[in-house]
């Protein structure tokens, strides 16, 4: 049974708006450079989870889905082995990059 364990983790990306680094005079009135970004968000849903912590997992996303504001991406649920090393960034990367799990 514990060969069925894996982590279970939820993922998202939101548009953020971050200073672009430049310099700038602000007592001469010059504002800050900003920029549009998106940005990766996930947590752990449950380490060492079943096949029925995942559906469930599934379920509250797509509830959640329903819910999004604009800027927010899709929720998604990532299945991972338990001896990933960093599923959370695993995580994040995959979002930002566009892959949209289950």
């Amino acid at each position: 049974m514990s060969d069925s364990k894996v982590t279970v983790v939820v993922a998202w990306a939101v548009e953020t708006v971050v200073f672009d680094g430049r310099s700038y005079a602000a007592d001469l009135g010059a504002r800050p450079g900003v920029r549009k970004a998106s940005e990766a968000r996930a947590c752990i849903w449950l380490n060492r989870a079943s096949p029925a912590d995942v559906e469930c997992a599934k379920t509250y996303a797509a509830k959640e889905n329903t819910k999004r504001s604009e800027g927010e991406g899709p929720i998604s649920v990532f299945v991972y082995p338990t001896s990933e090393k960093n599923p959370l960034d695993r995580a994040r990367r995959e979002v930002l990059l566009g892959k949209v799990a289950a």
